[in-house]
């Protein structure tokens, strides 16, 4: 039981601590992702009530809450546990009132062993063998939340002392004012108290005795307050020096969250040479000009794929600009790669593989998947595919094309694509001179073909008039082929002739593609709608 109590107690008080650093190290692992789930279905409490704090808890991760829902919400439901206000007042005598808070069954447990635990501690015929496996300090305080429950005291009385001012456990920490012993019975209070009476006394030498216990509460809401001020000095204390990088990084994400560019530098890791991905990406969703640009300017290009998405969301132009200067300046970064708007000269894996690391990410399926019907997504998209332009090479652009047909099946940003030359059966095509030889795998047609809608219909229409011919009798058994009649009035089979009939009709031999003109002269000519 020994081992097993304490493993219970750190785990308990240091679960959210794990949860957060895990998200910021590995975000997408299936191996974390599925060990939440597990932990979710094993150990979910049944009785569960969600608390009245409708703080958004500082949790986030789009990929678990897509694959696992109900371990995601789990997660945040369990942060919102652990930074309740009203934690402070919970402990073992008042368990009914609060226990049911916790989404797993963890603090159930914990009460009940704790419970076990004084009944040895209070038996002299245990007492010897508990100071064994748990050291002098056998008394802990009652109070869940507080570092004493694991710590403990050497004397009963030492401890029942110590709870008994737990009633007003968040002391002033100005020396001479009476809430310096007296204190306040919720972290709110105090900060009020702060703000009414020391907003200007408040200073490094006024929290000298601050404990780091109690630094971490009064960091977190200075943060929330975009007190940049109190929170230098804070930070300068000896309490607010003891912090856990831990919890500064979480007080630093909630800062860049809220655009306070002053207490994100100001929170910054000593010697950081690399910006947090997630502090990147807080910063261009607050939407804050400021704080977003000076975020974009220090992102890991290697992360492109989410914050595209990212950025794509943002309300503000002159952020989602300073992005697209963003890439190009990186293009550019290599002076020994020029671009090369013309696709006829020779490719160069060697010369184009900074090009094509970063354009690849840019556009990356998710990013057109996330497009949705969004017209402001797709007009911006369509700015950048043309400021990027001439960086992209066949092979880049065929993908991207394979890729808007797995995804939203776009069609301005298909034609876009194609008319700036992309290989409409790419990958099953030669768009390196060096290799002879074909690539494998699916085909835009073949991709839009595996979907039954409109936009896919559409999108199929294009390619085939675009010459595709890849893969035409696996197409052809795809749903999306079978439905085009419902969607634009013509057969798979009929499209083909259409596109037959397209081919012998003369036309300028420098065009790039089938234009919206030219496929509705053929298309008339054979009583077609293409709408």
């Amino acid at each position: 039981m020994c081992g097993g109590y304490r493993l219970l107690q750190y785990a308990h008080f240091y679960l959210p601590t794990l949860l957060q650093r895990l998200n910021s190290i590995c975000p997408d692992s299936y191996l974390v992702g599925g060990l939440l789930d597990h932990l979710t279905q094993r150990y979910r409490n049944h009785e569960f009530q969600a608390t009245m704090d409708d703080r958004d808890p500082p949790y986030a991760n789009s990929i678990y809450k897509k694959r696992y829902p109900t371990a995601y919400e789990t997660v945040r439901q369990t942060f919102r546990f652990h930074l309740a206000e009203k934690r402070w007042g919970w402990n073992r005598n008042n368990s009914e009132a609060w226990v049911n808070f916790d989404p797993l069954i963890t603090s159930k447990m914990l009460v009940r062993l704790q419970s076990h635990y004084e009944d040895l501690v209070a038996d002299d015929d245990f007492s010897h063998g508990m100071q064994i496996h748990y050291g002098p300090c056998l008394f802990k305080c009652t109070y869940l939340f507080c570092t004493y429950s694991r710590r403990g005291f050497t004397t009963r009385q030492e401890r029942d002392t110590h709870v008994a001012n737990h009633e007003r456990p968040f002391k002033c920490p100005v020396p001479n004012c009476i809430y310096y012993t007296l204190g306040f019975n919720v972290q709110r209070r105090c900060n009020e108290h702060l703000a009414q009476f020391h907003t200007q006394k408040f200073s490094a030498d006024d929290l000298s005795n601050l404990k780091p216990e109690d630094a971490q509460p009064l960091l977190f809401t200075l943060t929330v307050e975009g007190d940049a001020e109190n929170v230098q000095r804070l930070m300068s204390s000896p309490g607010g020096q003891k912090l856990s990088p831990e919890v500064v990084a979480a007080a630093r994400l909630i800062a860049a969250e809220q655009g306070s560019l002053a207490i994100t530098q100001l929170l910054a890791p000593l010697g950081e040479t690399e910006l947090s991905r997630r502090v990147v990406r807080a910063a261009v969703r607050s939407e804050s000009i400021e704080c977003a640009e000076w975020a974009i300017a220090k992102a890991d290009s290697t992360d492109a794929t989410e914050l595209m998405k990212v950025v794509l969301n943002v309300k503000s132009e002159r952020i989602y600009r300073k992005w697209e200067e963003y890439i190009l300046s990186r293009l550019e970064e290599s002076p020994q790669v020029q671009p090369e708007p013309t696709s006829a000269e020779p490719y160069s894996s060697r010369r184009y593989k900074h090009h094509n690391s970063l354009i690849d990410n840019v556009f990356k399926q998710p990013v057109f998947s996330d497009i949705k019907g969004s017209v402001l997504k797709e007009t911006r998209l369509q700015h950048t595919l043309e400021e990027l332009r001439a960086y992209m090479k066949p092979h880049i652009l065929g993908a991207i094309l394979v890729r808007i047909a797995k995804s939203s099946c776009t069609l301005s940003l298909a034609k876009q694509i194609l008319s700036y030359g992309a290989p409409v059966d790419y990958p099953r095509v030669n768009t390196r001179p060096v290799s002879p030889r074909k690539g494998t795998g699916i085909t835009a047609l073949h991709a839009a073909a595996k979907k039954n809608t409109k936009d896919a219909a559409l999108l199929i229409q294009l390619l085939v008039m675009n010459g595709a011919i890849e893969d035409m009798a696996r197409v052809r058994e795809e749903p999306g082929a079978k439905g085009l009649p419902q969607f634009i009035g013509v057969s798979f089979n009929d499209l083909i002739q259409l596109r037959l009939q397209y081919q012998q009709t003369p036309r300028e031999p420098s065009s790039p593609g089938v234009t919206d003109t030219e496929l509705k002269i053929v298309a008339e000519k054979i009583d077609l709608t293409t709408s």
